[in-house]
């Protein structure tokens, strides 16, 4: 166990205890600061990088495509995986966040923004990255591709390499490194530089949701405390698993097995249950009962709230991509994991299909659970119409919905009465 590591470690999920102590809105705020600050620590460094001889060279090497490599199945396959990591899709977190909205949140523009903002980023990081490799090509006189490696070679040997052959070495690693530390607590770190993972913030966040939602007397604060509490410390103890001398090996162990195609699967699963179960119309009406009419043209122009192509997406075209890219191009590149020249045993491969699965298996396992405890309880006519009660959203959910619904419509109209009312500073008293 690396003391220095562990100490690190530690500070890492204290600082994520204490933004999250006071609940999600304090965490928005803290998130608006450390999500910006990176992005102008990332101009600086692009800024640096690009005044660095040979920098073009890794600039042409980063946006100039290699046309031949499409027909690679794996290239495919990390393209889908590589979507899904950087915007978080199926792993909880934009779901979490979205539940704090309220009913009427335009979805559609909030799904514009965060995808346009996360080309933005890979953009900007891939610029900032392969500036440096290009130089750091014409000091070891090789070509960007044989340096442009992926993993944790590339963030904690290759970069801070080529920061310290720069004049005032110390300022620029010193920057380097509080970006990754802001993007490792709050943005997209993950152990590819270029292939970004979910939020330690948001994913901490997820949990604790999850946990009061299921028990709602943790929301009283003390109660709340102890969760966070309680999760932060047996997320720092699993974490020291990585400190130690083969946490490497466990941590490239888990980026194969646990972030790949399970979370293709586990989406397509999604996308099935939505299209063909609960019903791509019935989903497209409360879609539209959410969001009304489209506040402008521009909005229309994209199809709000929920026009034709976007039931044709749900219904064929993403559950066709999600099954190319979970059955096909995932699977046809399998091969034996390995951390540079070392090849993983088979028991190790078989602990990782163990992780891979365990993400999928809770719902597997309620599924049959409840299947069985139907047909085992029932005659089989009841069991037929209780099954299909199981197919669609429950009443507890409907009356939430419309609960929320209420809430929100009030709230709306009493801002509105709020914001239109004279001011009493500009009330005059007649005598």
């Amino acid at each position: 166990l690396n003391g220095n590591l562990s100490i690190c470690l530690l500070a890492a999920w204290v600082m994520v205890f204490a933004i999250l102590i006071k609940g999600i809105k304090s965490a928005g705020k803290v998130i608006y600061v450390l999500a910006t600050v990176p992005y102008i620590l990332l101009i600086v460094l692009l800024i640096r990088g690009l005044l660095l001889t040979n920098s073009l060279k890794g600039i042409e090497f980063f946006l100039i495509p290699d046309f031949s490599r499409l027909t690679s199945s794996e290239v495919w396959g990390d393209a889908a995986i590589q979507v899904f990591f950087s915007m978080s899709i199926g792993a909880g977190g934009l779901s979490t966040l979205a539940s704090y909205n309220p009913t009427n949140n335009n979805i559609l523009r909030d799904t514009v923004v965060i995808t346009i903002g996360n080309i933005f980023t890979s953009l900007l990081s891939g610029l900032v990255v392969f500036s440096i490799l290009g130089y750091i090509s014409g000091q070891l006189d090789t070509s960007v591709e044989q340096i442009a490696e992926s993993g944790p070679g590339l963030l904690f040997v290759a970069y801070p390499y080529a920061l310290s052959s720069l004049p005032v070495s110390q300022l620029w690693s010193s920057l380097f490194f509080f970006t990754v530390i802001l993007m490792a607590i709050d943005t997209q770190i993950h152990s590819k530089i270029n292939n970004p993972h979910v939020q330690q913030i948001v994913q901490v966040q997820v949990v604790i949701t999850a946990i009061i939602d299921q028990w709602p007397f943790l929301r009283e604060p003390c109660w709340k405390v102890t969760v966070v509490a309680l999760v932060c410390a047996v997320s720092y103890l699993i974490g020291l698993v990585m400190v130690t001398n083969g946490g490497p090996y466990i941590l490239n162990l888990l980026d194969t097995y646990a972030g790949g195609w399970p979370l293709l699967l586990q989406c397509l699963i999604e996308v099935i249950i939505v299209a063909y179960i609960f019903g791509v119309e019935k989903y497209a009406a409360l879609y539209k009962r959410m969001l009304g009419e489209a506040p402008s043209l521009f909005w229309k122009i994209l199809g709000y709230p929920a026009s034709g192509f976007y039931k044709l997406s749900w219904a064929f075209l993403t559950p066709a991509c999600l099954i190319v890219g979970v059955l096909i191009f995932n699977f046809l590149q399998y091969s034996a994991t390995t951390y540079g020249n070392y090849v993983y045993p088979l028991w190790a491969e078989i602990v990782g299909w163990v992780i891979a699965f365990s993400t999928l298996l809770p719902v597997v396992l309620v599924a049959l659970y409840k299947l069985i405890l139907l047909f085992t309880s029932s005659t089989w006519v009841d069991a037929k119409c209780k099954f299909h009660k199981y197919l669609q959203a429950t009443e507890k959910w409907h009356q939430n919905f419309t609960k929320q619904e209420y809430i929100d419509e009030h709230e709306n109209t009493c801002s509105e009465i709020i914001s239109g009312a004279p001011s009493y500073q500009n009330l005059t008293i007649s005598s």
